[in-house]
């Protein structure tokens, strides 16, 4: 999902198709099973931090230690296929291999409002439609690229609006948005958001839990240690 329209604006197809700037774009496009797949490492490391920590103290009950491993096992699968999920992503694979990919001019040609996920963890996205054509092919071809609800705030009138996708040549289904007209994005008023803070602050909070983690992963070794040294003299 996106939640800016700042990084995607632009009017240049060559500043649009730069390696970096796919780099920077796919971060942000699975900012999500990112943030998830740290989220879920910080717990393998509580996890493990607590075994040591048992150890170290003697002070654990045999119960403790399945319930712990039985959480390491199980988040480090979830840690790795979110990790697997972002590396799939067609922006990363055409970084990687960018022979097999190719980039055409696009157009946004409407949206509607999409329920995700559900019960009390459902939330509002917009849905845009994008309209593109493969080299050689009468046939349109359609992808829907999700945007956080809060900044999108173009204006049934502005459609069919011009962007820009990148598309695998073996399956130009395959593809996703890299840009969006830079002038059409411009005339957003002024004072209507164009870039979501939620998420920001949200990977934010996962990446202070990971170092939090990660400090009591290295005082539960620290202790370890200091037990085995005991042990030695």
């Amino acid at each position: 999902m996106y939640s800016s329209l700042t990084m995607l604006a632009s009017d240049q197809p060559g500043e649009a198709q730069e390696k970096s700037r796919l780099r920077r774009l796919w971060r942000h496009r699975t900012s999500v099973p990112m943030g998830m797949a740290i989220a879920y490492l910080a717990i393998v490391m509580i996890g493990v931090a607590t075994m040591v920590m048992g150890v170290a103290t003697r002070d654990f009950p045999w119960l403790g230690y399945v319930i712990a491993a039985l959480l390491v096992i199980r988040f480090s699968f979830a840690a790795r296929r979110k990790f697997r999920l972002a590396k799939m992503d067609i922006l990363w694979q055409c970084t990687q291999a960018e022979d097999q990919f190719q980039f055409t001019d696009a157009r946004i040609t409407g949206h509607e409002v999409r329920t995700e996920g559900s019960g009390a963890n459902s939330y509002e996205v917009i849905a845009a439609t994008v309209s593109y054509h493969h080299p050689g092919e009468r046939r349109a071809l359609e992808i829907v690229e999700t945007f956080d609800q809060s900044i999108w705030n173009f204006e049934r009138g502005q459609y069919p609006i011009p962007a820009r996708v990148v598309m695998q040549r073996e399956n130009p289904a395959w593809a996703a948005l890299i840009n969006i007209s830079k002038s059409a994005i411009d005339a957003i008023p002024p004072g209507k958001k164009r870039k979501a803070t939620g998420s920001a602050l949200g990977f934010a909070l996962v990446i202070l839990v990971f170092v939090m983690a990660l400090a009591f992963l290295v005082v539960a070794l620290m202790m370890l240690a200091e037990k085995l040294g005991l042990r030695v003299r």
